[in-house]
């Protein structure tokens, strides 16, 4: 979770060398201490399975110094029995559930976290963990022709999105391009969570350039869910969207909803 602030360095021949951590000096002096956990618990990303780590490490007096989490939700990797066929619906909704259960997971351990406030969250990214072969990261086997492509036009869900705590610390929120796409509703659902959000950046772009029907109905969803959201997020007070379409799609210009964007 913190290897980053361990980094290594590179020697002229291009092999690796480690460099000094900083956690090492901590022990010098009170003062070493103070300056290197301000650094170290200034800026933190996690993965999904590390939630117990960050509630036993972030302690009371570490809560206060963290003004950033980027959070990133691992699912199992693709099952090789079925990753030469589209997703199927059934599939789908397995994928959302275990996406529920990793957001009520992060929502509940940094509510049990009094000491947070004022915290920027980021959610990186939802996607599969690769399949090891032979001690190599694969992502996708050589002979699975869909890919990614297998759930690009599934989108993963939030269920019952009003059971997850209401969390008073966050104050910032960014939701990143996800490997898995979510329901328009989804970020703005954990968004009406934090009744103190002030500012909320999230990308609804995709590269689902071969289903512009599919990208309609997203950006009608949004549209919707922006004006039934409206009351649970006035606490915003600036809002950016990306609605870019990935890849050179010569039309960037999908009819929008007319609905009036609150």
């Amino acid at each position: 979770m913190w290897s980053h602030f361990c980094p290594e360095g590179q020697t002229r021949s291009g092999r690796r060398k480690s460099r000094p951590c900083p956690a090492q000096y901590a022990t010098i002096s009170n003062k070493f201490n103070v300056a290197i956990e301000r650094g170290t618990f200034k800026s933190l990303n996690i993965k999904s399975e590390e939630l117990e780590t960050l509630a036993q490490t972030l302690t009371p007096n570490r809560q206060g110094l963290l003004q950033y989490l980027g959070y990133s939700v691992l699912l199992p990797p693709i099952d090789t029995a079925v990753s030469e066929r589209f997703e199927r619906p059934a599939e789908t909704k397995a994928v959302s559930k275990l996406f529920s259960v990793h957001m009520n997971g992060l929502f509940d351990t940094l509510r049990h976290l009094d000491g947070l406030k004022d915290l920027w969250l980021c959610l990186l990214d939802v996607a599969h963990s690769s399949r090891t072969d032979d001690n190599e990261m694969l992502l996708f086997e050589e002979n699975d022709e869909l890919g990614y492509y297998r759930y690009l036009r599934s989108r993963t869900n939030l269920l019952r999105p009003d059971t997850p705590p209401q969390l008073k610390c966050i104050s910032h929120l960014t939701l990143g391009s996800w490997e898995r796409t979510p329901t328009s509703s989804a970020p703005l659902d954990l968004a009406a969570r934090m009744p103190k959000l002030v500012t909320l950046y999230l990308e609804a772009n995709g590269a689902e350039i071969p289903y512009p029907g599919l990208l309609r109905e997203d950006r009608h969803s949004l549209a919707t869910t922006l004006k039934l959201r409206s009351e649970e997020t006035k606490t915003v007070s600036g809002t950016t969207i990306d609605l870019a379409i990935d890849g050179g799609a010569t039309n960037q210009m999908l009819p929008i909803p007319n609905l009036t964007y609150p």
